[in-house]
C-alpha cells in the first residue's frame, strides 16, 4: 500500500548543500547549547518508554496473564501460521473428555469460527483484503452443539471441534488414534472432509512429514506424555507451549495492528475516496467482517492455487489417504465409536478443476466406504449454496456455516438415540 507521502530528492549538488546546511546547524547548535541535545534525549526516552510501558503491558496481560487464568478473550480466534498444532497439544494434555468429537480440515474451521460468531453475537477481527485468517486453535462449534441439542440430544453433551487447517485424512486418523491412546473416550466423531484432503500437490508425500504426524511422533507423542515425566522433560514442554502461544498473540497482534495501519493510510491518503465508499456502503464490511462474502462479494482469488492442488491428478496420494479413511472408521468401530461422514460443499468453479476422473473417484470412495461399513453419510445439497455462502472457493461464511450445520442436524438429529446411549 502507498505511503502518505514521497521523497522526491533533487540533484547532487542540492542534495549536497541540504546536507552542509544540516551539518552546519547542528554543530552550531551542539556548540551553543552543549546540553540541550542531552535533555531532549533524555525526554524523548522517558516519552518512549512511558508510551511502550501500557503496550507492554497490555501484551503481557492478554499473552500470559489471561491465559494462565483461563480468561482470555483473545484465545478463542488465536492465529498459527507456523503449524504448531498447539490445540492439539492442549487437547492431549488437558483434562476434557468429550462426547464427541468433530474432525476436518479449515473447511470445517471456517464453518465453526463464522457461524458461531452469529451464534453468539460476536464479530471476529478481520484483516485487509485479500488476506484471510484462519483460526487455527478455535476448539468450539457452539452452532452445531446447539443445532444437535435442539434436536434432542442431551443438553449434557460435550463437543470439542479438532478440525485444523490443511490436514490430510491420515493425519486425521494420527490425531484420532492419539486421542484415543491418551485415555479419551468419545462417542460419536463427526468427519467431515472435501476433495483436497484425498490428495493435494503442495502435500508431502511421506505422511511422517507432515505436522500432526512429526508433532504425534516425537515430545508430544503419547507414549512421551504418559511417561512419568521428570522436571527438565515438564519444564521443556511447558516452554514449548509458551513458545506457541506467545508467538500466537504476537502473529494476531500484528495482524491487527497492520489492518488498522492499512485503514488509517486509507484515510489519510484519499479522505474523499474513503467518504465516497464509506458512504456507499463499501467501507462498512471490510471493517466489521471481511469474511461476510454475501456483503463485499466473493472474489475467488483463490482458485488458481487449488489449479495446482488439483492438477494434475495424484492418484497414489488418493489411494493412500482414502486407505487412512477406512482405518479411521474401522479404528472408531474397534472403540465403540459412532462415525458420521460428511461430504463438505463446496463452490462449482473449485470442483470443476478437479480433473472428471477425479471426481467420479472420490464421489464413489465416500459411498463405498459408507455403505461398507455402515457409517452415516451426510452429502449437503449443493444447489442450496451460492458464492455468497463463501469467502473464497471452498470456505464457509457464517450464512453458509450455519446452512451446513442446519443440514447436518436434519439428517443425523436422531443418531444419539440410534446408536443405543
Amino acid at each position: 500500500m502507498v505511503g502518505c507521502g514521497e521523497v522526491r530528492p533533487g540533484g547532487p549538488d542540492e542534495q549536497e548543500n541540504v546536507s552542509l546546511t544540516v551539518t552546519s546547524t547542528l554543530e552550531r547548535k551542539t556548540t551553543e547549547r552543549p546540553e540541550q541535545s542531552t535533555h531532549r534525549s533524555g525526554a524523548v526516552k522517558i516519552s518512549s518508554f512511558l508510551i511502550a510501558l501500557p503496550l507492554y503491558l497490555l501484551c503481557l496481560l492478554s499473552t500470559v496473564i489471561l491465559p494462565m487464568v483461563g480468561c482470555s478473550m483473545l484465545e478463542q480466534h488465536s492465529l498459527d501460521p507456523k503449524n504448531t498444532c498447539l490445540k492439539v497439544k492442549r487437547f492431549l494434555t488437558g483434562g476434557e473428555n468429550p462426547d464427541v468429537l468433530v474432525f476436518g480440515s479449515s473447511l470445517m474451521s471456517s464453518a465453526c469460527v463464522f457461524a458461531d460468531a452469529e451464534v453468539r453475537g460476536r464479530t471476529w477481527p478481520t484483516a485487509p483484503r485479500p488476506r484471510v485468517i484462519f483460526f487455527y486453535n478455535y476448539d468450539k462449534c457452539h452452532s452445531l452443539e446447539t443445532g444437535l441439542k435442539n434436536k434432542g440430544w442431551p443438553a449434557s453433551t460435550s463437543f470439542s471441534n479438532m478440525s485444523y487447517p490443511g490436514l490430510m485424512i491420515s493425519e486425521q486418523y494420527r490425531l484420532f488414534q492419539s486421542i484415543l491412546q491418551s485415555g479419551k473416550t468419545p462417542r460419536f466423531v463427526i468427519l467431515s472432509v472435501a476433495p483436497r484432503d484425498f490428495y493435494s500437490n503442495d502435500v508431502a508425500a511421506d505422511t511422517t512429514q507432515r505436522p500432526v504426524f512429526a508433532l504425534l511422533s516425537g515430545p508430544w507423542s503419547v507414549d512421551e506424555l504418559n511417561k512419568k515425566s521428570s522436571f527438565d522433560v515438564s519444564m521443556r514442554r511447558l516452554a514449548d507451549v509458551s513458545k506457541d502461544e506467545i508467538r500466537t498473540y504476537r502473529d494476531m497482534w500484528t495482524d491487527q495492528v497492520l489492518f488498522a495501519d492499512s485503514v488509517l493510510k486509507d484515510s489519510f491518503q484519499a479522505p474523499s475516496a474513503m467518504l465516497r465508499k464509506w458512504l456507499n456502503g463499501e467501507v462498512v464490511p471490510r471493517l466489521l467482517d471481511v469474511f461476510d462474502a454475501e456483503e463485499i462479494g466473493n472474489e475467488l482469488g483463490d482458485l488458481d492455487y487449488y489449479k495446482i492442488r488439483y492438477q494434475p491428478a495424484n492418484e497414489k496420494m488418493f489411494a493412500q489417504e482414502s486407505q487412512y479413511l477406512q482405518r479411521f472408521i474401522a479404528l472408531a468401530k474397534q472403540n465403540h465409536v459412532s462415525v458420521i461422514l460428511v461430504d463438505m460443499p463446496i463452490t462449482m468453479k473449485n470442483w470443476s478443476l478437479i480433473p472428471p476422473a477425479m471426481q467420479a473417484k472420490y464421489r464413489d470412495n465416500l459411498v463405498q466406504a459408507a455403505t461398507a461399513t455402515g457409517v452415516s453419510l451426510v452429502t449437503p445439497d449443493k444447489s442450496k449454496y451460492s458464492l455468497a455462502d463463501f469467502i473464497d472457493s471452498v470456505h464457509l461464511n457464517a450464512r453458509g456455516g450455519q446452512k451446513l450445520f442446519d443440514e447436518i442436524c436434519s439428517r443425523i438429529g436422531t443418531a444419539y438415540g440410534a446408536s443405543g446411549n
